[in-house]
């Protein structure tokens, strides 16, 4: 079953038709029957007015004079004296009585068809008239009638049809109405549903609903909290060893291997916590949603400026293409923060992949009513079936080139996190140079216009 609404009418259609069917089919057997009835009161009203009319009882002996015509009500008859003398009749019936002179309904078979009679004895002249009715013609006449009445019953169920459909689909509202509020409701909105005139058929499904809701929000606020209790926790002992560090480094030689570990596995530690706090202030509870009319290529430009060291350290070539055509070309309205920590893990990591000596290539461009923004670098790359992958939680590529990065798989997450807030997308591709990866990112100008 794909539709309700087409279950029902087909089911509530085909019941109608087939009580409608019942109907006048005991209709029909019972109209027949009175019209019957009807046909015989009549062909005994009929016998009433000819044996009154008058009939002479010396008119036997010139019966072809009073042969009546017999087209006349389709009625035929027959009248005798009380010795049983022919006085009249129809022209199609014999001289002989076609039934016995016996007071009453009869049926004949005379000429190949099935005939209806009825025999009267006038109560004085003790005259007997016979008036016969051909039993095809009756029934042809009854059935005329009857489907007369039980055609327009068929030819309604069409129009019973199109007014179930729309009376279901009326009756329906409630279910689209709330199919609706869920369709549009945000992926990351779980707010309870609205339970103001919500019909008695659907509140268990409301309430149903939002105590699920409930329970995810619950359970996304204690991993959120776990999370961030976590990192705030755990910068107190950091910190603590960075000093201890420091401190160790007077009586420790420089090139000693377990210092040189030491060293590397408190940064990538440092670098997990302060990934899990940015993954943390991005979700959308905690997300200020203050979106500002911003320009990306000076975002852009800052957070190059503010990682130059580390670009220059390594001796890198990093290169920022696009030029305004027209004052707001890049502008978009988004949030600051977030996007500054987007930009900020997209340089990080190419400054972290990409070698001594390497390039690095940012270009913005205007698309239509979103701007492009893309990063080329002449690192080791990504091989394109781990495309998916570095979009989970915690994933990292493991060679020989990159087990030395420090790095917390959690920054394509939060990339890619706070392109769902801001309704943009994030593919990745082959670089520009012989080597490396190129990532490409969609703002949109604004996300209240999609």
């Amino acid at each position: 079953m794909t539709s309700i609404r087409r279950f029902m009418v087909i089911v509530l259609l085909a019941s109608i038709t087939l009580l409608n069917f019942l109907a006048a089919l005991d209709g029909y057997r019972s109209s027949m029957e009175k019209s019957q009835q009807l046909f015989d009161k009549q062909l005994a009203g009929i016998a009433q007015l000819l044996i009154h009319s008058g009939i002479d009882k010396n008119t036997a002996s010139n019966t072809e004079n009073h042969i009546v015509d017999p087209d006349a009500y389709n009625i035929a008859y027959q009248i005798f004296n009380e010795q049983q003398e022919l006085l009249q009749r129809s022209h199609n019936l014999p001289d002989q009585a076609i039934v016995p002179l016996s007071q009453g309904y009869s049926f004949k078979n005379y000429q190949g068809y099935r005939w209806r009679t009825f025999a009267l004895q006038h109560r004085h002249s003790k005259h007997w008239i016979i008036v016969a009715e051909r039993s095809d013609i009756r029934y042809a006449l009854a059935e005329e009638v009857v489907l007369t009445s039980v055609i327009p019953i068929v030819a309604e169920l069409p129009l019973i049809g199109i007014l179930i459909w729309l009376v279901i689909g009326w009756g329906l509202k409630p279910i689209n109405r709330l199919a609706a509020e869920l369709r549009n409701k945000d992926p990351q909105d779980l707010s309870p549903l609205a339970e103001d005139n919500v019909v008695d058929e659907l509140s268990v499904l409301v309430e149903s609903s939002n105590s699920l809701l409930n329970r995810l929000r619950k359970s996304f606020d204690r991993e959120r909290r776990f999370a961030s209790d976590a990192a705030h926790e755990l910068r107190t002992p950091i910190s603590a060893l960075k000093i201890h560090l420091y401190n160790l480094k007077s009586v420790v030689p420089e090139d000693n291997e377990s210092y040189r570990l030491l060293d590397l596995s408190i940064q990538r530690t440092s670098h997990l916590i302060e990934q899990m706090l940015l993954l943390y202030r991005t979700v959308p509870d905690q997300y200020v949603n203050k979106f500002q009319r911003i320009n990306v290529y000076t975002l852009v430009q800052n957070q190059i400026i503010e990682l130059y060291s580390r670009f220059s350290d390594k001796d890198q070539i990093i290169e920022l293409q696009g030029e305004e055509l027209e004052r707001g070309t890049f502008d978009i309205v988004a949030d600051t923060f977030s996007l500054n920590v987007l930009l900020k893990n997209l340089l990080d990591n190419a400054n972290k992949y990409t070698p001594e000596g390497g390039n690095i290539l940012l270009s913005l461009k205007r698309v239509d009513k979103q701007v492009v923004l893309t990063i080329d670098d002449s690192g080791s790359g990504i091989d394109a079936d781990y495309y998916g992958r570095v979009f989970e939680r915690y994933y990292r590529m493991q060679d020989q080139q990159t087990s030395n990065i420090i790095g917390s798989g959690l920054g394509f997450s939060i990339i890619h996190h706070i392109l769902d807030l801001h309704g943009g997308d994030i593919s990745l591709e082959k670089s520009c140079f012989d080597t490396g990866l190129k990532v490409r990112i969609t703002l949109p100008v604004d996300k209240s216009e999609l």
